[in-house]
């Protein structure tokens, strides 16, 4: 998927990753054992005004 920036419009550097030494999830709990939905966040930088965005590859599985 391509991204544009929302600042300036020019196409995003897709699959950044951010280094944090303890990581970085974004999780959301669902009822039941084992049912919990989660995703290490990939980053998206404009080369031309440096607007970072974050987001997952499995968007989908957040939805109920």
């Amino acid at each position: 998927m391509i991204r544009n920036c929302p600042d300036c419009s020019t196409e995003m550097e897709m699959n950044c990753f951010i280094v944090n030494p303890y990581g970085i999830q974004i999780q959301k709990k669902r009822k039941g054992l084992f049912k919990n939905t989660k995703s290490v966040p990939k980053a998206a930088v404009c080369t031309s005004c440096g607007h970072v965005t974050l987001y997952v590859d499995n968007f989908k599985a957040y939805k109920d």
